[in-house]
């Protein structure tokens, strides 16, 4: 993932957000430190690294070209926010309206924008509250982002599937 989204971003400069999954307690699943876990080993030389825990800021204030490593932390921290690991119907929900204020701002910037998600329902079903909360939460993030972003892009088997042109799906 982070070979490919380095290919769509050049230039010193580029700054690699890693939102924080704040408050997220790693010990309620395995799921959520792997899940969370940045994508990026070592970004490019010139490339600056910066953890978040406010995204849509930090997206704002960055002014360059931007790689959100990864999705899944910032959905994680809005979960907790909302008290919602326990509750999947009600993290969906506040992950959605973040995610749409996300796309929101990702779809007006004047500057190139990459975001690596993890798509987490080409696991097995989740089995506990807990994994349903994150599994759930992060699929419809995705799905509001594909349908908002003019461009969506799936790694699979070593290929690079462009979603864009396929009929978007409502969540």
């Amino acid at each position: 993932m982070s070979r490919y989204a380095e290919s769509l971003l050049s230039g010193d400069g580029t700054r690699v957000l890693r939102p924080l999954a704040d408050g997220a307690n790693p010990a309620l699943s395995d799921t959520i430190s792997t899940v969370t876990a940045p994508v990026f080993d070592s970004p490019p030389e010139g490339w600056v690294t910066e953890e978040s825990t406010d995204l849509v800021r930090s997206i704002l204030y960055s002014r360059s070209a931007v790689v959100v490593d990864n999705l899944a932390a910032w959905v994680a921290a809005k979960i907790t926010a909302a008290d919602a690991w326990e509750a999947p119907q009600k993290a969906t929900a506040a992950v959605t309206d973040a995610t749409l204020e996300l796309a929101a701002l990702l779809s007006a910037l004047p500057y190139d924008a990459v975001v690596i998600s993890r798509e987490l329902g080409l696991m097995v079903a989740a089995d506990s509250p807990v994994d349903r909360a994150l599994q759930d939460a992060l699929g419809q993030a995705n799905t509001v982002l594909s349908n908002h972003l003019s461009r969506a892009v799936l790694l699979l088997g070593g290929r690079a599937v462009d979603l864009s042109a396929f009929p978007a799906l409502p969540y």
